[in-house]
């Protein structure tokens, strides 16, 4: 019996080998420690034609990995970087979809991923590039995890030179966004005079929806940027729990300064029975029982340090008002 077992074994263990070896083909993500000068400013100059990946790559000197298991997703999903830091002192940074606040660098490794990039001129000509950074926790398989979890985001801006292009500011993490541990890639917004900014439209919700609808705007004060905005409940999904559904649009208004007025127009379909806690200036509208269109205007206004602040009250305008059968 154990001449014939061994070698019924041997091929079974091969097999199973096999198996495995097909399944997972790539190699594990692994981590290199850094040094602590990782999240502070250096000096950093790239030739031209400008790289984001290199400047991913030189701002987080880890381990680079180009998965290709994950090119379909795109190569932001594809490449990352790997890194621990050991010698760092985490510092907690905000999550917009949780009350506290979590440290960075995260204790079990970071993935670092170049999010976006932007470019803009100010008035005198001077060309800008900004690189957008997305950090989640390590995962052996190069994953993003965690459903209710934002990606950190984080971003270095260059200013052109006649050698390349020079870092001029360098904030390695802001806040977290989205979820998945994914940020949404923030789109340029021309506030004013030579001014730009970053809206960031975050979405997230239960299993099946609703999902509910943020914005949130950087803009650059006192040499960084900082979030000088937050605009809650500005679209959501319907579900079978909640008939209520609204989506957005932003708009700057026209003049001179470097932080203009904006407005945020807001249009669905409203019922009073569903959750309302993303349009609270709606609830004097509608009775119980009653739902109907409408459309809903936020206007900003820009005070300093106190960022963009709402003008109240808000313009709203209802539709077709009916009882709901």
């Amino acid at each position: 019996m154990k001449k014939r077992f061994c070698p019924v074994l041997f091929l079974s263990f091969w097999f199973i080998q096999q198996v495995f070896a097909q399944s997972y083909p790539y190699e594990e993500v692994t981590l290199k420690n850094v040094s602590d000068t990782i999240l502070t400013h250096r000096s950093l100059l790239l030739p031209e034609p400008f790289d984001g990946y290199r400047a991913m790559r030189k701002l987080f000197p880890g381990r680079f990995y180009d998965l290709p298991q994950y090119q379909k997703e795109g190569p932001f999903f594809a490449r990352l970087v790997s890194w621990e830091c050991r010698s760092c002192d985490p510092k907690p940074y905000p999550d917009v979809n949780m009350d506290s606040a979590e440290p960075f660098p995260y204790q079990d490794g970071v993935a670092t991923r170049m999010l976006g990039l932007s470019d803009f001129s100010d008035t005198a000509g001077r060309q800008y590039k900004v690189v957008f950074f997305n950090h989640s926790r390590h995962d052996g398989d190069g994953l993003l995890t965690s459903r209710f979890t934002g990606g950190l985001l984080g971003l270095a801006k260059f200013v052109k030179t006649d050698s390349g292009w020079r870092l001029l500011l360098f904030q390695p993490a802001l806040a977290a966004y989205g979820n998945f541990s994914q940020s949404p890639v923030p789109t340029k917004v021309r506030l004013g005079e030579g001014q730009y900014g970053f809206l960031v439209d975050h979405v997230n919700g239960g299993p099946g929806g609703p999902f509910w609808d943020d914005y949130f705007l950087l803009a650059e004060t006192g040499g960084n940027y900082r979030q000088v905005l937050v605009s809650p409940g500005v679209g959501t999904t319907a579900s079978l729990e909640n008939l209520s559904e609204w989506k957005s649009t932003f708009r700057v208004l026209s003049g001179k300064q470097p932080f203009n007025n904006f407005e945020i127009t807001i249009k669905g379909v409203y019922y009073a029975n569903a959750d309302s806690e993303g349009l609270p200036e709606l609830k004097s509208w509608f009775k119980s029982g009653e739902h109907g269109q409408f459309t809903l205007i936020r206007m900003y206004e820009y005070k300093g340090k106190k960022g963009y602040v709402l003008k109240k009250p808000a313009f709203v305008r209802v539709a077709k008002k009916r009882k709901n059968t």
